[in-house]
């Protein structure tokens, strides 16, 4: 069984860690010259990384979850999911259609998230084909930096303290696998899975 796409479709307003904390990190002391290069560049990808590696939403964005059918039970990656937009999916004469949300429910609880088909409904007539049902959602922790759990914040930094003190386009070699290693270390103890968690 393939894995479902899921993507960004709406980025989160702010980052859960700060400049500053990097810096404090980075042991980078009275220059601002890469504040912004930290800011746009650093955190942003230390984040992303973070958050593959994870499965997890870290601050409250809207995801896209891609599946070839609708199904009685779908798994959604990149929890915690916080709500459920629409579910679309395509019809015997292959048009575009949003399944009612009393067809079924959220089980935001679990990890992975999961939507379930709702007591006593059934799914509408639908095609089965690539990528043709479509989960939007709402998910992260929260909108503000405060929400995010620590060992996540913590990992970022990391992260982004090694992209800063590793600028040269010559790859890092044996430091930076361990550095990977070591992140993913760090983001098992939350026991994250990285099929669906």
């Amino acid at each position: 069984m393939s894995i479902p796409v899921n993507e960004v479709t709406v980025e989160p307003t702010i980052e859960p860690v700060t400049v500053p904390e990097v810096k404090e990190n980075a042991f980078i002391v009275d220059d601002t010259s890469a504040d912004l290069l930290i800011k746009k560049q650093y955190i942003p990808e230390a984040r992303k990384l973070v958050e593959k590696l994870a499965n997890r939403s870290l601050i409250t964005q809207t995801r896209a979850q891609y599946y070839d059918s609708l199904e009685y039970e779908m798994f959604l990656r990149y929890g915690p999911v916080q709500s459920i937009s629409s579910v679309t999916y395509k019809d015997s004469n292959e048009s575009s259609q949003t399944l009612t949300s009393t067809k079924y429910t959220l089980d935001a609880k679990s990890i992975p998230a999961r939507l379930n088909i709702g007591y006593n409904e059934t799914y509408p007539l639908s095609i089965t084909d690539t990528n043709s049902v479509v989960v939007t959602m709402v998910s992260g922790y929260g909108s503000t930096i405060a929400s995010v759990p620590l060992i996540y914040r913590r990992a970022i930094i990391m992260w982004a303290t090694i992209l800063f003190n590793n600028r040269s386009p010559i790859a890092c070699g044996d430091g930076y696998e361990k550095s990977l290693a070591a992140l993913q270390q760090m983001l098992a103890i939350e026991g994250a899975t990285p099929e669906y968690a």
